[in-house]
């Protein structure tokens, strides 16, 4: 039986999932080339009488800034730059690098995952239901004698089809007209963000070590409340024997956002920035409420599924507790999933514990 090395099998998988990703989006963007269904619409209803807006508030390419560029950034930022890089007598340490790369590949991919599932939604939606937007009568430009009859889209004169349309800012635009439902801007700012103030919370936050020696948070995915662990007065000497003795029963936890007001603030500004995005569109007379509603519900729901099944991956060990100076503290921990062995680190057995301003752990490398 042939047998592939780990690192060739990841490789092709990296490369299989990337490509199955662009993929779906490459499909998703292209249905804004199809024609939507045309709606009959009546001419008299208030709710699509709404001018239209030439110039929008958050254009094409800021909506691009917003969901995919600054998440992308500000992930790459964090899991390059900080913490430093260990330095070795041999130079950079080859496998904190090879680590760094493999958390920053899970993490831009569970972000693009989450973008993929919600642009094949929200772009699917858009064209099979077209729904008119609130500018449609504007971008329509009904012909004059659109109520004698020759445009009836039905057995009453309430509604009309399209061909009394002479669409006076251009096709595009009143096809555009019928993609009302759901809101694409703000389907995409809700997971761009959503997914990174979850990246966020998993990376920033450690869980939370109470002064009495209880841990508080949550264990592989289940709120815990308070673990119990040995009291910190004990651990006088960050020995060996003193570490396996106050971590042996610690959780290797998610972080839990414990951080008081800026903890919060943390989180809060990647979705307070889509909520603005999404309301734009409100103000801006593309969307109803319910469009704006929907879009946003679907975005959160791709950028969950994202984290899920790609994102939640990267840095898999979570939160380690750690001994320094009599205290527990907590340090990331090294994927254990096989992507990066950290056994090829070059220690001989007799080397023991690494040792590292104070603290003493057992696994690397500490970043």
């Amino acid at each position: 039986m042939l047998h592939i090395p780990p690192t060739y099998r990841n490789l092709v998988l990296a490369i299989l999932s990337w490509l199955c990703t662009l993929i779906i989006i490459a499909f998703s963007l292209s249905l804004s080339f199809f024609t939507p269904s045309y709606r009959p619409f009546n001419p008299s209803d208030p709710a699509i009488s709404y001018p239209y807006q030439t110039n929008s508030t958050v254009p094409t390419w800021a909506l691009f800034i917003i969901s995919t560029f600054a998440p992308a950034f500000i992930i790459f930022v964090r899991i390059a730059l900080y913490p430093a890089l260990p330095f070795t007598k041999k130079g950079w340490d080859h496998v904190a690098i090879r680590t760094r790369i493999v958390w920053l590949h899970q993490s831009l991919l569970g972000l693009a995952a989450s973008l993929a599932i919600t642009l094949l939604l929200i772009d699917g939606l858009k064209n099979i239901l077209g729904k008119p937007r609130p500018d449609f009568i504007s971008r329509c430009g009904l012909v004059d004698d659109w109520d004698n009859g020759d445009y009836y889209a039905g057995p009453t004169k309430n509604l009309i089809s399209v061909r009394a349309c002479t669409a006076p800012y251009g096709k595009h635009e009143l096809k555009d007209g019928f993609r009302a439902f759901p809101s694409g801007h703000a389907g995409l700012s809700f997971a761009g963000m959503g997914y990174l103030a979850g990246w966020l919370r998993r990376w920033f936050f450690p869980p939370h070590v109470s002064r009495t020696g209880s841990i508080t948070g949550s264990v592989n995915g289940s709120s815990t409340g308070s673990v119990a662990a040995s009291p910190m007065h004990e651990i006088e000497n960050p020995s060996l024997s003193n570490l396996e003795a106050a971590t042996r029963n610690l959780p290797r936890a998610r972080p839990a956002s414990q951080k008081g007001f800026w903890g919060w603030a943390l989180l809060l500004l990647p979705m307070s920035l889509a909520s603005w995005c999404a309301a734009t569109r409100y103000s801006d007379f593309r969307h109803a409420g319910f469009d704006i509603l929907a879009g946003c519900l679907i975005g959160a729901g791709g950028a969950l599924l994202g984290w899920k099944v790609v994102g939640k991956r990267a840095g898999r060990g979570g939160w380690r507790a750690v001994v320094t100076d009599g205290y527990v503290g907590w340090t990331r921990e090294g994927p254990r999933d096989g992507d990066v062995k950290m056994e090829e680190r070059k220690r001989s057995d007799d080397e023991g514990p690494v040792v590292t301003g104070g603290a003493v752990t057992r696994e690397g490398p500490v970043v």
